[in-house]
């Protein structure tokens, strides 16, 4: 495999060929230390953020997200019981509360197929 070398500012890049992959690897170092590889040429900016990579927010652990609330109800079981309000909805409304009925001035569609 034949390798590239080139200079782009202060860093140093490798270009090498991999076997069996179509695109080369741009290696990028500084001061001859590697800082990383990536598939397309890099630009200046990809080196300094190589070189420097931004800050970002650590990421939260989930575990408590998915814990139920006491206030709040999850899925029912198959065998439950249904509640004694009757409600369906999680914030305790009723599904007929919804539910507007249709004004009696509107023609009725019910086994009309015609478009007139």
């Amino acid at each position: 495999m034949i390798a590239e070398r080139y200079a782009l500012g202060r860093y140093t890049i490798i270009v090498q060929g991999v076997p069996g992959e179509l695109l080369p690897r741009f290696t990028v170092f500084v001061g001859g230390k590697r800082l990383g590889a990536q598939r397309s040429r890099p630009t200046t900016l990809d080196c300094e953020r190589l070189e420097h990579p931004p800050a970002y927010v650590p990421v939260k652990s989930t575990y408590g997200a998915f814990t139920i609330a006491p206030g709040k109800r999850g899925r029912p079981r198959k065998d439950a019981p249904r509640r004694d309000d009757g409600t369906l909805g999680p914030m305790g409304s009723s599904f007929d509360d919804y539910v507007e009925a249709a004004p009696s001035d509107l023609p009725s569609f019910a086994g009309s197929n015609s478009l007139d």
